[in-house]
């Protein structure tokens, strides 16, 4: 099962905890041995992220805690506070405190989670994709952290308003499909100047004006989906030649507007219309 099938409110499986903690030191092992750059632990029952070896953390440069039963998450206090290889000075009864730092982490999955709210992400400030579909967020926050954000996926949440991007400017992949969008708070989304991919598809946006002044600064915008919404609900590969000009006007570098190429979908237009032509000269010549 993908996370597009993943259903909220599942009784959470019954598993031993002898059979979670195997499948946790699985994933540290494959960590250490094979895919040291790669911290998989997908699909392991968690509720909560397990202490994680101090030696893995620096060195982590994907962490993917996708499919689990997360209701937060906390990467600054996520390591264990000593390994195996470390001892502990009788002397000192009260155990240290640390501050773990992730300092090559570059993404951080955690789609198909229970997560209302989006982590504090201080501990990652080098994250480049955060991707969090499928979860339960109402707001977009707590990106000040991580300015140099790539790629951001919350689709398939409960959002309810474009805001909170303020801190990320540097976007070039943005997915807010199939959430509770209707409006967009312009105060607190900067211009989007490197955009390419863009999708509100399947949303509550009343009109396409609600949209355009979002578009415009967005010259590099390759592929934008926003079928599905009040003022285009079909979510059909075409979209009806008015809308794909006035968006076209706005944002000239437009490949794939839904799912329609967009030079193909003009050269077809263009085509019709001259056929449309022809046809009408050559009646009224007759």
């Amino acid at each position: 099962m993908g996370d597009d099938e993943f259903e909220f409110g599942s009784a959470k499986p019954m598993l031993p905890a002898d059979q979670i903690a195997s499948l946790i030191s699985n994933a540290f092992s494959t960590c250490d041995r094979a895919h040291p750059e790669r911290l998989l632990l997908f699909h392991c029952y968690l509720t909560a992220l397990p202490p994680i070896p101090r030696h893995i953390i620096p060195r982590v440069v994907e962490l993917d805690v996708r499919r689990n039963y997360m209701t937060s998450l906390d990467l600054s206090s996520a390591g264990a506070e000593s390994d195996a290889t470390e001892s502990q000075s009788a002397s000192v009864p009260v155990a240290p405190q640390f501050t773990f730092e992730w300092t090559k982490l570059a993404k951080l999955s955690l789609g198909a989670n229970d997560l209302t709210e989006m982590p504090v992400l201080s501990a990652a400030p080098n994250l480049r994709e955060l991707v969090m579909n499928h979860n339960r967020l109402k707001a977009i926050t707590n990106l000040e952290h991580v300015p140099n954000l790539e790629l951001l996926d919350l689709r398939s949440n409960k959002l309810e308003v474009v805001s909170g991007l303020l801190a990320v400017p540097r976007l070039q992949r943005l997915c807010l499909s199939c959430n509770h969008i209707a409006r967009i708070d312009y105060e607190s989304v900067p211009p989007l100047c490197d955009l390419q991919f863009f999708s509100l598809f399947g949303n509550y946006i009343p009109t396409l004006a609600e949209i355009l002044p979002l578009l415009r600064p967005m010259a590099k915008l390759q592929k934008l989906l926003i079928g599905g919404n009040p003022f285009l609900t079909s979510a059909a590969e075409v979209p009806p030649p008015e809308i794909a000009r006035e968006v076209l006007e706005i944002v000239p570098t437009l490949q794939w507007l839904n799912w329609a190429h967009v030079p193909s979908y003009f050269a077809a237009l263009n085509a019709q219309s001259t056929f449309i032509h022809t046809e009408s000269t050559a009646m009224a010549t007759n």
